[in-house]
């Protein structure tokens, strides 16, 4: 993985967590609230597994 791809990947999560804050911050309990901090959640959730089977990726590539 290249450095320019570690970036993106760690800019991409930082932007998924500002976006759940932010969609958590503004929550007037409404249904549009809930629908957007429901995708906000699903969004990191997604990103987050992504980053973690790239480092169980790179973890596993540097020991063998």
């Amino acid at each position: 993985m290249t450095l320019e791809e570690r970036i993106a990947l760690a800019t991409r999560l930082a932007q998924v967590e500002v976006e759940l804050c932010e969609a958590q911050r503004v929550s007037d309990g409404s249904e549009k609230a809930r629908r957007r901090i429901c995708a906000a959640r699903a969004e990191y959730a997604a990103t987050e597994e992504l980053v973690l089977r790239v480092l169980q990726h790179l973890t596993d590539g540097a020991v063998g």
